[in-house]
């Protein structure tokens, strides 16, 4: 009957243009024939779910990929908070160091003297960790401990002639190294000026040059962070500081793509419910 017929057609005119996620043109529909009305539809069912369907693949990919960073920045940084200083970066080929070993790491065993300037400290030690003397382990006996350990370790060797590390470095008191080996390590590795040259095997220079033999390189750093308890503490504070406000930033982000799941996965829950209510 005509009556039922304008009532479909004012439906179907409704229901077109109170789509949202679908993207219906209401003149078109109307003039198909009422049975093919489905059918000529499914393109844009098609098109609209596939839409929606990749930006919530991608939502989803974003907010994953935020997540795991941010589990990655907090378990950095309580581990971090569970000791008390950030240790150098260790080579990839070194083996695990026992908790038990005798001895202790160089960088542990000095502080500087009173007299080292803050640029200097920071250049010596870039220079110290750039030539891996830094990390290097002293034994309580100056030797290596087993030939099969994969480590660098520091002995002590004849006097350098001229200026050593001794005259920058002071062996801390109380360290489970005596003090007259940690001298001894600190005097085998020379000291050199500032933008001079130096013909000694092995010496370190404040402003981040380095030799070790045939060896030589260069490095820089803002301010020391690892030799004196002090410069550690400080290093730690700020990374902790650096850490936490990445953290914020994280979490914020992981909010932000949650919402986008979210929105996602509303729009794609509207297309069907928009195709379920075509009249």
């Amino acid at each position: 009957p005509v009556p039922q017929a304008r009532a479909r057609t004012g439906d179907v005119r409704r229901w077109a243009e109170a789509c949202r996620r679908l993207s219906v043109d209401p003149e078109a529909l109307l003039e198909v024939l009422p049975e093919q009305m489905e059918a000529w539809l499914r393109p844009a069912v098609a098109a609209a779910r596939q839409a929606l369907d990749e930006e919530l693949r991608s939502a989803t990919l974003a907010r994953d990929v935020a997540a795991r960073e941010l589990d990655g920045v907090r378990g950095e940084r309580d581990q971090l908070a569970s000791t008390p200083h950030q240790a150098p970066a260790a080579p990839g080929w070194r083996s695990e160091r026992a908790g038990d070993r005798p001895g202790a790491p160089l960088y542990l065993l000095c502080e500087f003297r009173s007299h080292v300037g803050e640029a200097d400290r920071a250049g010596l030690e870039a220079a110290l960790e750039a030539a891996g003397a830094l990390d290097a382990w002293v034994t309580p006996e100056g030797e290596l401990l087993d030939p099969d350990t994969f480590d660098v370790f520091l002995r002590p060797s004849p006097p350098a002639t001229g200026a050593s590390l001794a005259d920058v470095l002071a062996p801390v008191a109380g360290a489970p190294v005596a003090s007259g080996v940690v001298d001894a390590a600190l005097r085998s590795i020379g000291l050199a000026a500032r933008g001079e040259a130096d013909e000694r095997d092995a010496w370190v220079s404040p402003d981040g040059r380095f030799v070790l033999g045939p060896l030589r390189g260069r490095s820089r750093k803002d301010e020391a962070a690892f030799i004196g308890e002090g410069a550690r503490a400080q290093a730690r504070a700020r990374r902790l500081a650096e850490l936490d406000a990445r953290i914020a930033d994280l979490v914020a982000a992981l909010d932000e793509r949650e919402r986008a799941v979210e929105k996602a996965r509303t729009w794609r829950e509207a297309v069907e419910a928009e195709l379920r209510a075509f009249p």
